[in-house]
């Protein structure tokens, strides 16, 4: 994300949509390679998937506050600092930002959208695989993280 000729950005929002959700299948778990943070502190938003309905856009507005996702935002914690929005980016600025996933009981596919103003239109982009599928996360069997 970045604003025109230099200028901050503000995150206005970011939506999670669960698009499929499948009886858990044998097999393997390997998890994704990590990513560093670079120098900025990140902030983190988690996502109980199990909680969430089908192929509906659940603002971050409502996963920051409801009850379903109580444990989320308890590990939020654990984890660091909590996602606030909205967040302005000043230009020439980074903002690190974790959006994790968590499923106990399903084979969860799901996608990310951001949403962010630049001081003259709102954009949109959507977080998927590096193939471009949708996310995905299948649980261990341990409990997270």
């Amino acid at each position: 994300m970045h604003g025109n000729a230099g200028s901050s950005v503000e995150i206005r929002d970011i939506s999670v949509t669960v698009t499929r959700r499948e009886k858990l299948a044998p097999g393997t778990v390997t998890p994704p390679p990590g990513c560093g943070a670079g120098p900025v502190k990140p902030a983190y938003l988690v996502v109980d998937l199990d909680a969430l309905p089908l192929n509906r856009p659940v603002p971050a507005t409502y996963l920051l506050r409801s009850p379903q996702q109580k444990a989320a935002r308890q590990l939020e914690k654990d984890m660091g600092e909590s996602l606030s929005l909205p967040h302005t980016v000043a230009a020439g600025d980074f903002y690190s930002l974790f959006l994790v996933g968590r499923a106990k009981r399903y084979d969860c596919h799901w996608r990310a959208t951001i949403t962010w103003w630049d001081g003259e239109k709102t954009h949109r982009h959507t977080i998927s695989d590096s193939g471009g599928k949708d996310l995905r996360v299948v649980p261990t069997g341990d409990d997270f993280p």
